[in-house]
This record gives C-alpha cells, structure tokens and sequence, in this order.
C-alpha cells in the first residue's frame, strides 16, 4: 500500500468505530417520492418455477421463514453484534460467504415474477414478509449483512428489479397494504442500504469489482426512488460508473480482474446501470456505451459453441440476478441477448440464444420481437485480442468446434490482483463445446488455506512449474505480493495457420530464468504445436526442476496408445485429443492425490472432485537454454 492508501485505511478503521454510535439507531422515516421512471408494460414471463433456491451445494426453501445469519454449511450462526467487529476473516463464526449469498435476495424477484403471473396475493405476502422479517434481524450496522458494501448493493439492485417487476407505484395505488409496506417498511430500509453504500466506498487496492457493485447499487436505487439526496447519489455513481468501466476493462474490452466467470457478474452492473439510466433520462455517454458494446464482443470470442467460457481466475457463483428459468445458467447468454437488442446487430444473436425473462423485463415485448426479427448470423472464427494477452483460437463448422484459450495475460488488478490465479501462459481446450484440458478452478477462499493454495497455484494450470515455485508470490487468499510481466512476441492469422507467441518473467528474479511459449495452429490438419523454451539470463549453467501437468475434466478418459501418446477423450463427442509430448520429460497419470495435492477441478464454488492430471516432469541442466515440444492432435 502506498501513502495515500494506509491514510485511508487509517481514516477506514476511524470511521467505524464513529460509525458504532450509529448501530441500531432508529434513521427518521425518509422523505421520498417516485423518480420519472417509466413503467413500461412487463409481457406475461417465463415461469421461474418451485420456490427453492441453490446456495453452493445446499438449498434454501423460501417459501419458508430464513434465518439470516445462518451459514447452511456449518450450521453456525453469526451474532447479531457491530457489523464491523465481526471476524469473516476465519470459520470461527462459520462462512460469511455462505451466509451472503442468501442474503443478496436474488429470490425476491422470482417471488415478483410469480405475483405477475398469476397475481396469486400469497406471492406478495411472502415478498413482503422477507423484507419485512430481514428488517427486524438486521438492525442499521448489526450483523455480517451490514459488513460489505457489495452485498448491500446487490440486494439493492434486486429490490430495484422486483419494484419494476411488480410495477410498484401502481400497486401502491392499488392495495393498501403494499403502500403501508413500502412507506412504513421498506423505504426506510432502501434509504439505509443507500446511505450505507454512499458512506463506506471501497477504494484503493479493495477497488475491483466491489466499487462498480457500490457505484450501480446506488444509482440504480435512485433511478426509481427519489430522496432528498438522490440527485447528488446520481451523480456521483453514474461519474463512478463511467469511470470504473474505462479503468476495470481493457482498450479491447477485456476485463482486468482476470477471471472469466466474473466477467457475467461485472457486466451486469454495467449493462443494468445502462438499462436504468436510459429509462430514467440519467443517460451514459457514447464512451460508456461504445466500451460496453467492447466487453459484448469480447464475452461472444470467448464462449465456445455452447456457451462455455474458459475459466481462468476465480469463480465465486456469483451472479447479479437470477431472472430466468434456468439459476444454473452462466448469464453469458443472456447478456449477447441484450447486446443484439442494445446495438441491433444480428452478431450477437446465436442461433442457441431465445429471449429470456431478463431482456423481457429490461427491455419489453417490443424490443424482443425486434431480437426475434433479427436475422442470425453465425460468425465463429479465432480471435486475438493481442494488447489484452488473450488468444482464441477456433475453428468450427455448425455444432463442431476446436476451441483453445492461451492465456498471456497480466496476474490480475490493482496491486493485490485478489482474483487472478498465478496461470502465465496457460491452455484451455474444448472439443464441440466439452471441455477437455481445464483450469483447475477455485473451490473455496478463505478456509482450508492448503485447497485456496493448490487451486490458485501455477502447477494446477497448464502450464510449466519451476522448482515447485509459482509464477506470482503469493501472500494470502486474495493478494499476490508480487506479480509477473508478459510480453506478447508473435500474434499471426492466416488461411492456414495461427501461431502466439508470449514470455513471462517471473521466474527470473527467483532463477534466472524466462519461459517463452510458442502455439501454432495448423487449420488443415487440426494439430496445436506447443514450443516452451526456458532460456538462461544469467551466466553460469544451473539445474531446475521442471513440471508441465496437463489437467484434463473429469468425464474425460485417457489413454495410453502403443506409439507412447495419450488419446484423450468424452462420451458426449467423437472428438479427441491426441496428446504427444516430450520424450525428454518423465510421464506419471495421477489422479486425486492429497499428498501433495495433485489432480483436482473445482467445478463450481464449494466443490471439488478428482481428475485425472498428467504429470510430467524432469531436472534439467539449463546453460544456455532448453526446448521442451508438445503436440495436440484433434482427430
């Protein structure tokens, strides 16, 4: 941390304990109104169906009362105590992730969904209930719900979705008994979750994906709701907004946190802030939007024939809302939707792509009969977005398809890079829309310190490992304390060929030593040639150990042939990897050891299930330099 940010953090911890006096402290009912919001007709939407939800791998009935301060995984219970003497940091108290997730609310929406369709008054009776029983548990500033400012917004974002959802200031006009909640109940709760969200900002190196979260929570609540202080609000999250897209995004649209599956959920602060904004006269600039359309490209090169994206980084679940039938949908899909409604153009409509409850809600039955009316265009082709370090290389006719994802990107954002994984020019491989070669995934972040440290490692990558050491220094569950650079050497596409080629140095301060790697693709007979070379910078000769695993998905079978290579394949395609590799490394299969930790994929947060891992390795006496060729065949 710099200067400027220990004085923050200094002022930070100052704030809390002032802000103590304020815990539990009756806030004077506010003076609001109705903002210019125009409520536009809500189509009659898709069913969302029964009224559960999964929370990780548990599930929550709400149709029944909640505990809100329950971790459903240890069934332990946070106390209801000053939010910000609370300890999140250990499972003393049990998971605050856990108990987060249920407390975003995104099943409120579904309830107003379910009221709109059928106008059943045990649907609303419910909704309220839940606000009205969260309001009780969760006085102003006590308990872990009160402890981060994206949660708050989040559940803002989602009270905001439900009031245009159940088109509230005519229900209001309507049944006397939603107005007492609203007035009574629910503003002032909305007006303390705004005041939270303006008051406690993450900046500095906590300003990732949290600070977008804080800027389009509060805007988005004071599209609708007008308080005295919701045009200042306005202001300054739409100013946040707009400068938070340009910063957290690439020239090409790529979002700097570097983890794939977080890229839905960050969009969708901006694309709904879009939404809002346009619907309430606070319009975004041409910037705003032409950087917006950006990240819409970048989300259709990465997603392979079936939607799937490569996960690199970390991967938390989490999701802005859960709108549509489907919860165990990645969102990606929906947000190419609004990217062909938003710019009208058909490169965006996929031919698997059907209008969704989301785009109904945000944009009407008009604008979906225009998505219908658009003609599909099916443009699948590699895509190399060179300044940014990530190279898609694809090659497909119809539902067939050759995906594979190099990764030359930076570590991650800001100094601490908390969600990027230490995975320097690293290899993912689908087949048809399965995936094949893997990143291992994320499992968990704050407990069981020895899982987080595999998972983030640069030996659970496809990639090379020296001397067991990663590629980042690594100094806690979300902070690298020190990163690497890459350079991007070679970026070609022709008829017949694509090749990459990129180098990172983060093995130089530790062994003098810089691993470039060459991917060259050839078209015409489907094979990937992999070239790493490890090249000495220093002067005398030294001896290493190199590891480059090959982590493969769990449904897959490997193989080995009689001319030594391994045949690589899933039940669900005839497609398969004919994976040939050094004959100067040693060859071991493993698969779910404990001991080290070897050969595991984390599907999804919370879970974690063996793989098969190809394990090979050597020492080497590196003088000058050493090649290392692999080849994947796709027959």
């Amino acid at each position: 941390m710099n200067i400027r940010e220990i004085l923050f953090r200094v002022f930070q911890q100052a704030q809390y304990k002032i802000k103590k006096i304020d815990a539990s402290k009756p806030i004077n009912k506010p003076k609001w109104g109705l903002s210019s919001f125009p409520m536009f007709k809500i189509p009659k939407l898709l069913p969302v169906g029964n009224e559960t939800l999964d929370i990780f791998e548990h599930i929550i009935d709400y149709s029944k009362s909640v505990n809100w301060h329950l971790d459903l995984s240890s069934r332990k219970t946070f106390a209801k105590k000053y939010c910000f003497d609370i300890d999140i940091r250990t499972d003393k108290n049990g998971s605050a992730k856990y108990v987060w997730e249920v407390n975003r609310m995104l099943f409120l929406p579904r309830l107003a969904i379910n009221y709109s369709n059928q106008v059943k008054d045990s649907d609303l009776e419910l909704f309220m209930s839940h606000i009205k029983s969260w309001k009780a548990e969760n006085p102003y500033l006590i308990g872990v719900n009160w402890y981060s400012n994206i949660e708050i917004n989040i559940r803002l974002i989602n009270w905001a979705i439900s009031w245009v959802i159940l088109d509230g200031g005519k229900l209001m006009s309507t049944n006397p008994k939603f107005n007492k909640f609203v007035n009574e109940e629910w503003l002032p709760l909305i007006f303390q979750h705004c005041k939270f969200s303006a008051t406690f900002p993450s900046l500095f190196t906590s300003a990732n994906n949290h600070l977008i979260a804080e800027h389009a929570g509060l805007f988005v609540a004071n599209c609708i709701w007008n308080f005295p202080e919701s045009k200042k609000w306005i202001e300054k999250s739409k100013k946040g907004l707009e400068r938070e897209i340009q910063n957290q995004h690439t020239s090409e649209g790529v979002n700097r946190e570097q983890a794939a599956v977080y890229i839905q959920f960050i969009t969708d602060f901006f694309l709904i802030s879009y939404v809002f904004g346009l619907k309430s006269n606070n319009n975004f600039s041409k910037n705003y939007l032409d950087k917006l359309v950006l990240i819409f490209e970048y989300i259709h090169a990465i997603l392979d024939v079936k939607g799937n994206v490569p996960k690199y980084g970390d991967e938390d679940n989490g999701r802005l809302t859960l709108l549509n039938t489907n919860q165990h949908d990645l969102n990606f899909d929906s947000i190419l939707i609004s990217a062909a409604i938003i710019t009208k153009n058909p490169k965006f409509k996929l031919q698997r792509l059907k209008i969704d409850n989301k785009n109904l809600i945000f944009f009407g039955e008009n604008e979906a009969k225009e998505f219908d009316s658009l003609e599909f265009k099916n443009e699948t082709s590699s895509s190399f977005f060179e300044n940014s370090g990530h190279f898609i290389f694809k090659k497909a006719l119809g539902k067939s398809e050759i995906y594979l994802h190099f990764n030359a990107a930076p570590l991650g954002y800001l100094s601490i890079a908390a969600h990027g994984h230490s995975d320097a020019l690293s290899l993912i491989c689908h087949l048809d829309g399965y995936p094949f070669l893997i990143d291992s995934g994320t499992y968990k972040y704050h407990t069981e310190k020895n899982w987080r440290s595999y998972f983030i490692s640069t030996s659970a990558h496809n990639t090379i490992t020296i001397n067991k050491e990663n590629q980042a220094i690594n100094g806690g569950p979300l902070l690298w304390t020190k990163h690497y650079a890459l350079k991007i050497l070679k970026s070609e596409i022709s008829d017949n060929f694509e090749e990459v080629e990129a180098s990172h140095n983060g093995y130089i301060d530790k062994f003098q030593l810089e691993h470039i790697r060459n991917v060259k693709f050839d078209k015409l007979k489907n094979i990937f040639e992999i070239k790493d070379t490890l090249t000495n910078t220093y002067t005398k000769s030294k001896n290493v150990e190199v590891l480059m695993p090959w982590h493969f998905h769990p449904a897959c079978s490997i193989e080995k042939s009689n001319e030594g290579s391994w045949i690589i394949s899933r039940p669900e395609t005839n497609r398969k990897i004919i994976l040939t590799l050094d004959s100067s490394l040693n060859v071991k299969k493993l698969y779910g050891d404990t001991n080290p930790i070897f050969g595991w994929y984390s599907k999804a947060f919370y879970k974690k299930e063996p793989c098969t891992t190809i394990k090979t390795d050597n020492y080497f006496l590196i003088n000058d330099k050493i090649e290392i060729k692999s080849v994947i065949e796709i027959i």
